[in-house]
């Protein structure tokens, strides 16, 4: 798992899949801007979980969700509040699953939960 690092994608294939699927994105022209210089995986710009991202020539930075390019709906008011909300509270959520002491054992089955 990626905590704060950033990892660039070097593999040829991944990297032709991710440009194949960055142009299925709602708003790939203006993601995409200049163009693509690379690929990488590093952390949400609010804190959340990792994500894809794209360096453009320029060096400016853009995530992006590979969900969107699958489905081409863009994100409701509705979904951004949620997405904002859940943020919010990432850092109380982390803190709780760290003291929860992984792995548990089930007290049915015996063996453990991760």
């Amino acid at each position: 798992m990626l905590r704060d690092s950033v990892c660039m994608i070097t593999s040829p294939s991944a990297i032709k899949k991710l440009h194949l699927l960055i142009v299925m994105h709602p708003d790939a022209e203006r993601k995409i801007g200049v163009g693509v210089d690379h690929f990488k995986i590093k952390r949400n710009a609010l804190g959340g979980d990792s994500g894809f991202w794209l360096v453009c020539s320029d060096r400016s930075e853009e995530s992006f969700s590979y969900e969107r390019c699958f489905t081409g709906v863009v994100q409701s008011p509705h979904d951004k509040v949620c997405e904002a909300l859940r943020f919010a509270v990432r850092g109380q959520m982390r803190a709780f699953r760290q003291g929860l002491g992984l792995p548990l054992q089930c007290s049915v089955s015996e063996p453990d939960i991760i």
